[in-house]
């Protein structure tokens, strides 16, 4: 080897000397930011099995809370259908009977429409339909009669028939909430219809009327 290759030599070496310093340097850096890195790795490894802990508890919750929905919307599901089977209930369990004309003038004489007679929308038919509804809940036993006006037998009308002594009615106006009295000169049109109260009778036995 000739002097000048050996100089060309020695430099490369002191600069590979010099680079190994440097790089011997930064080496602690380097060792520290990959202990740092694996401080982070390792608390990210904490992070994620506390996430995993924590979703297993939300999916838990969730089945559970999925199992009380699920059971609250079979007791919704049965009161429906109770409700549904028994939404005429009232109809059946009736207070105690009240007999007596004065009784039944005097509970008439409390009562008045809120909404105004309308034919076709709110007339004798609705107006006796809701009166009868409220005079069986008072104790009343009542029938609706459909047939001729007895104050004019061309036009059709809609009454009340209620049982004012063990097997005697009195009829009742469901648009004037009023009862028809005996001195009323269409008084007797109103028990001309025995064949629509026998049909009324056998239309709905669980009503039990008389």
């Amino acid at each position: 080897m000739t002097k000048t290759e050996l100089a060309t030599a020695f430099a490369q070496l002191n600069e590979e000397k010099i680079a190994f310093s440097r790089i011997s340097d930064e080496f602690p850096n380097a060792k520290n930011e990959i202990l740092d890195i694996k401080s982070e790795l390792s608390k990210s490894k904490s992070d994620l099995a506390s996430v995993k802990v924590e979703l297993a508890t939300l999916s838990s919750n969730y089945d559970a809370a999925q199992a009380e929905v699920s059971k609250y919307k079979n007791q919704v599901s049965s009161l429906a259908k109770t409700a549904e089977d028994n939404k005429f209930y009232f109809y059946y369990l009736k207070p105690e009977q009240k007999f007596g004309v004065d009784n039944l003038v005097s509970f008439l004489r409390g009562l008045e429409w809120t909404e105004p007679y309308k034919e076709n929308v709110f007339d004798c038919s609705e107006m006796s339909a809701s009166l009868e509804r409220t005079l069986e809940n008072a104790g009343f036993h009542t029938m609706i009669i459909v047939g001729k006006s007895p104050g004019d037998p061309s036009k059709g009308h809609a009454w009340l028939l209620v049982e004012a002594s063990a097997g005697k009615y009195m009829p009742v106006e469901a648009t004037q909430i009023s009862v028809v009295m005996w001195d009323n000169p269409y008084f007797n049109g109103y028990f001309n219809m025995s064949s629509l109260l026998r049909r009324f009778k056998s239309f709905s036995p669980k009503r039990q009327r008389i």
